[in-house]
């Protein structure tokens, strides 16, 4: 009995040391990105696999015709519905650093949007959240792989754990509470889901009738085995109704399957000392003199001085009413950025893209004030070499479920001005807990004194040289490699693996 016992005991112990994980995402890169979910499935996906982990990713094929990678077609196969069956094809990267696979359909395939066009969200989204979910299981048997979790990200995959319910175990990350993907759910009958269902309906009222709707998020809140975000602030936060969306008191019932992971970064695409981006002038901690070149690069990019010597401090972002930018630039002549550009003690570099009215004000204050510079572009290789160039990174966010700037800027000893939120909160230690751990300046509140003053104690840092060098060697130490997060996200997946439903 004893000899079973103890290979019984090794057979568990391979089984949870190598497991089947099946990423389900609507994003990953190289292959579909329009943010850092993106960034964030490919990073972990790699990492896992590198500690041994057998990782699978799914997700839609977009834009058949004009694909920048190469994939190979390894079956098709019908999936049923009630009123009329599809077929699907599947593919496979050819070339990636895990197993990637692709669903092709012509509700993705011959469109060249992921979620959307300049109409917004498309009209059949349901249809296809419900196609990808249950174009799964006809994978798994073709690929002959059977996962000992499905984890599921963001609002596109939020049926899923309801589909598989009692079939397999559920993991759910919510990248962003904010995004919740609804529907209306008139076309639930016809795609095989009943339309009653609490766990991923809700009612509004209009004109005096009741609509359902379906909310993506609610279902995958209340039907995964695990929810996960990406911080343990915002795991917190997102519990309020400041921060829940509407979705706290769902989170509230699920609160003890609810678990914050801070996310990471590449290490091998953002590393100041191996950036191809930033060639002839890499740097680092320990060999840090050309940052000195990198700073110079930006001042002559954003059309300053190149002999400026005054605090460069960067702002690269989605340009969204959630990054704090209509705070900042509200009032006119009065508006917290104008004071601050008024002082004229700092320059401004600000990279993004988005919301035309944030558009048409940075462009605004970039004619007006000459220590401003706005690049209103999506541009890789200038991200990178602002990164390293700039003298402070301010991140003003209203809310940041984790954010992945202000850790690119830390390793580039580019330090962070954030505001005390989210995953912002978890990253960076604010100077007033001491010149031996700092990394940068938090801000308490989003009111025009505390940022002013915020920017001020950066700005008299800076003067400081002695001071300003002890925080950038402090924040050039963190660790936010991959690595650390995907040994956090096993062991949740080996808790779920022998938990017993």
């Amino acid at each position: 009995m004893g000899k079973i016992a103890e290979c019984l005991g090794l057979f568990l112990w391979y089984n949870i040391m190598y497991m089947n994980i099946l990423m389900l995402t609507s994003e990953c890169k190289p292959f579909y990105k329009t943010g850092g979910l993106g960034d964030i499935i490919s990073s972990l996906s790699g990492a896992l696999k590198e500690q041994g982990e057998n990782v699978k990713v799914f997700l839609p094929l977009y834009n058949k015709e004009n694909i920048t990678f190469k994939t190979q077609i390894i079956g098709n196969a019908e999936i049923e519905f009630p009123v009329k069956n599809e077929i699907v094809e599947f593919a496979k990267a050819t070339s990636s650093d895990f197993d990637c696979y692709f669903l092709a359909h012509p509700t993705f395939s011959d469109r060249s949007g992921v979620y959307g066009d300049k109409n917004g969200q498309y009209d059949d989204t349901l249809f296809r959240e419900v196609l990808f979910i249950r174009s799964t299981e006809k994978l798994l048997s073709l690929i002959k792989f059977t996962p000992d979790v499905i984890h599921c990200h963001d609002w596109f995959t939020g049926l899923a754990p309801y589909y598989f319910k009692n079939k397999f175990k559920t993991m759910f990350t919510i990248h962003n509470l904010a995004y919740k993907g609804e529907s209306n759910a008139f076309e639930l009958p016809t795609l095989g889901f009943p339309i009653n269902e609490d766990s991923f309906t809700t009612s509004t009222t209009e004109s005096g009738k009741i609509l359902r709707r379906v909310n993506p998020l609610k279902s995958a809140i209340l039907n995964a085995d695990i929810i996960s975000t990406v911080s343990p602030t915002y795991a917190e936060e997102i519990l309020t109704p400041q921060f829940g969306e509407g979705m706290n008191e769902y989170l509230k019932k699920r609160k003890d399957s609810l678990v914050g992971i801070l996310n990471g970064i590449d290490v091998n695409t953002w590393n100041p000392k191996t950036d191809k981006y930033l060639s002839p002038y890499n740097y680092s901690a320990s060999n840090i003199e050309k940052k000195a070149k990198c700073r110079q690069r930006t001042l002559q990019q954003f059309g300053f001085n190149e002999n400026d010597r005054r605090p460069i401090f960067a702002i690269i972002s989605r340009l969204a009413w959630q990054k704090g930018f209509y705070e900042l630039t509200n009032g006119g002549d009065n508006s917290i950025l104008e004071n601050i550009l008024k002082d004229n003690s700092c320059l401004f570099a600000i990279i993004g893209t988005g919301d035309k009215e944030l558009e048409n004000r940075f462009n605004y204050l970039s004619s007006k004030y000459s220590n401003l510079s706005f690049k209103n572009v999506f541009s890789e290789e200038l991200s990178h070499q602002t990164e390293a160039g700039a003298d402070f990174f301010f991140m003003p966010s209203l809310y940041e479920p984790c954010g992945l700037n202000q850790m690119y800027s830390l390793i580039y000893g580019t330090i962070p001005v954030v505001n005390s939120t989210g995953g912002l909160k978890d990253t960076v230690i604010d100077i007033r807990k001491g010149l031996g751990v700092a990394s940068g300046f938090v801000i308490d509140k989003m009111d025009k004194e505390t940022i002013k003053n915020a920017i001020n104690a950066a700005i008299s840092c800076y003067n400081n040289s002695k001071d300003y060098k002890t925080i950038q060697q402090n924040a050039m130490k963190a660790d936010f490699s991959m690595k650390r997060v995907a040994a956090n996200y096993k062991n949740v997946y080996s808790q779920l693996i022998r938990r017993v439903k």
